[in-house]
């Protein structure tokens, strides 16, 4: 029983290591975006 919550919480954990993986990679990839937009508006 014990090693199924430990499973659980683990494979939780997992999940939300990728969505913060995400969410750091799309923060990123909009900032790059909006820094191109700035330089085009720039030309």
């Amino acid at each position: 029983f014990k090693d199924n919550i430990h499973m659980y919480t683990h494979k939780q954990m997992s999940i939300q290591e990728k969505q913060t993986c995400l969410n750091a990679s799309e923060e990123s990839f909009y900032k790059s975006k909006e820094q191109t937009l700035e330089a085009a508006v720039r030309l």
